[in-house]
Order: structure tokens, then C-alpha cells, then sequence
């Protein structure tokens, strides 16, 4: 049953769309033994914080996968995303994608910036390139196919993929002939992901 007004919603007296709790997504552990061995090193070596033997470790595994040189783990994606924002200098708007985590303009708005949200397209999920180029100013980056094309356009920069996403970018740090280091000041910035746009050396 399609939602067409706040009195459909199960809060508000209408039927509940399921009967079970949905989860919109749960963390991938692997196999339990595995989990429960590493976490049991940890705890044997008492070395929990500050760059431990598996935090080496997994900055090792994810440089190798992405073929960079350099991966710095942080504690969390809002952390790295406001990192990501200094050393880029960024200051002004930043273009997000209104589908998506709340840290991901905490992240901005804490350091501050200012988040502006764009619609996605409903069919991928992700910022819908029309709308994307309704926001755009002379101070915005961006990311993808046709979000290239726009990009270019607007002479922007292109903001790597998260580590799980399957398209390939020009890691952040990376310049293009012709673009600066660092984008101008008052710069607008375009996410094209949930997940932290720009990269820091992880990328």
C-alpha cells in the first residue's frame, strides 16, 4: 500500500507497511570464529587504541586493494569526511545528496560549512545529474559519468568513489593538467555518494 498522506503512516493510526522490524542496512561481520579470534588478539595484546597492530594491518589491506600508497583509518566516516574538508580547504556550500546518512552534513555544518541538499534520481538512489546541474556555481566539483560531463563543463574537479563503489576516479590529491591542488575559496563541493565524497589519502 502506496503512503499518500501522514495519516497512511502507521504512527498515525494507518496500516503498517510490515510486521518485522527492516533493517535499511547491518554490518557485514563474516564468519564469527574469525571475528572472535581477531577480537581476542586485540584484547591478549592490550593494545586497543592508537595505531595498533590491526590498524596497520587493515590500512595495509585497503592501500593494496585501492593500489595507492598511503590509507590513514580514522574512527569514523563523519571524522573523515571533515578531515577531507580541511585539507582540501573547503569553505562555503557543499552540494549532498539528500538521500543519505545525517553525519554526512553533521560533518559539514560542524566544521562550518554549509550543507545544500539535491534531489536523487529514485531509480539509482544516488544525486540526480538534472538536479545536480541546477545547483552547480562557479565554486562546485562533482563525480561520475554524466556527472563529468557537467563537471567539466563547469571546469570542477571529480571526487574519488567510496572504497566499495565499483567505478574508478582520479584519487583525491591527484591534480588533472590545467586544475589547481586545491579547489578555489568559497568552494562548492559535490558529493556523489553517501559515503564520504572526497577521500583523504585512502582514496
Amino acid at each position: 500500500m502506496i503512503k499518500r498522506c501522514v495519516s497512511d503512516l502507521a504512527l498515525f493510526g494507518g496500516p503498517p507497511a510490515f510486521t518485522e522490524t527492516v533493517f535499511v542496512g547491518s554490518p557485514h561481520i563474516g564468519r564469527r570464529e574469525d571475528f572472535a579470534r581477531r577480537i581476542t588478539e586485540v584484547l591478549d595484546r592490550r593494545w586497543l587504541t592508537n595505531d595498533g597492530a590491526m590498524v596497520r594491518e587493515f590500512e595495509r589491506q585497503v592501500s593494496e586493494r585501492l593500489k595507492v600508497a598511503f590509507c590513514i583509518a580514522v574512527c569514523n566516516a563523519t571524522t573523515g569526511l571533515q578531515i577531507v574538508a580541511h585539507a582540501l580547504g573547503l569553505t562555503g556550500e557543499v552540494v549532498v545528496p539528500s538521500l543519505t546518512f545525517i553525519a554526512t552534513a553533521h560533518a559539514l555544518s560542524w566544521i562550518g560549512l554549509k550543507p545544500v541538499f539535491c534531489d536523487v534520481d529514485p531509480r539509482t538512489g544516488t544525486l540526480d545529474p538534472a538536479r545536480v546541474a541546477e545547483c552547480i556555481t562557479p565554486q562546485t566539483t562533482s563525480g561520475s559519468s554524466r556527472r563529468r560531463s557537467i563537471a567539466s563543463s563547469h571546469k570542477r574537479r571529480i571526487s574519488a568513489p567510496r572504497l566499495s563503489s565499483p567505478r574508478t576516479a582520479r584519487p583525491t590529491g591527484r591534480v588533472s593538467p590545467g586544475m589547481t591542488s586545491r579547489p578555489p575559496s568559497t568552494s562548492r563541493t559535490l558529493c556523489h555518494s553517501t559515503s564520504p565524497c572526497p577521500r583523504s589519502r585512502a582514496a
